[in-house]
């Protein structure tokens, strides 16, 4: 039976990084009332981020996907299990994002997209970029080879095929 596979462990950071921006504009909101009120609003902004961190680091223990036969699984959920199953036939397209923080850590973000639906049918979080690799020969490594071929077939074959001559002066004219 394959392995688990976890996220790497920089996810716990960019899961906090994106529940820190929730905060941007209540902090604003909150310096400037408790600076004229004269209260001490120190404490009561770690009692608010300390569930968050708490739910971050529980998504990322819960977190685990593993390579199969004929189809990725990812496992989800600490209490309430969740567990998908994507066949690697269904999937169309394997999208890494990287901004700046990403590529100065060398780890990308995973959206897996297949036919159904409107948006990813996977969203992984944080992974490194040789994972990416992995993945990406592992799902589309038979397709994308077989794609290349047949690319290729097709450009020898247009490139033999003459579909119309015109002589010189018929092209001026």
């Amino acid at each position: 039976m394959p392995s688990d596979r976890r996220l790497y462990p920089f996810s716990i950071l960019f899961g906090l990084g994106s529940e820190l921006r929730q905060f941007v504009i209540p902090g604003i909101v909150v310096l400037v009332t408790a600076g004229t009120a004269g209260g001490d609003w120190q404490a009561w902004t770690l009692l608010f981020l300390i569930p968050y961190g708490l739910a971050v680091i529980t998504r990322y223990i819960s977190f685990r996907y593993r390579y199969e036969e004929r189809e990725l699984v990812i496992r989800t959920g600490l209490f309430f299990r969740n567990e998908r199953h994507i066949p690697y036939a269904r999937v169309q397209n394997i999208n890494a994002v990287q901004n700046v923080l990403h590529r100065l850590l060398n780890v990308v973000e995973v959206h897996i997209e297949t036919g159904g639906g409107a948006g990813p049918e996977a969203k992984m979080s944080v992974l490194p970029v040789d994972a990416l690799e992995e993945m990406r020969q592992r799902i589309l490594g038979d397709r994308r080879g077989a794609a290349a071929v047949a690319a290729e077939d097709a450009g020898v074959s247009a490139a033999r095929q003459v579909l119309l001559r015109l002589a010189a002066r018929e092209l001026v004219l």
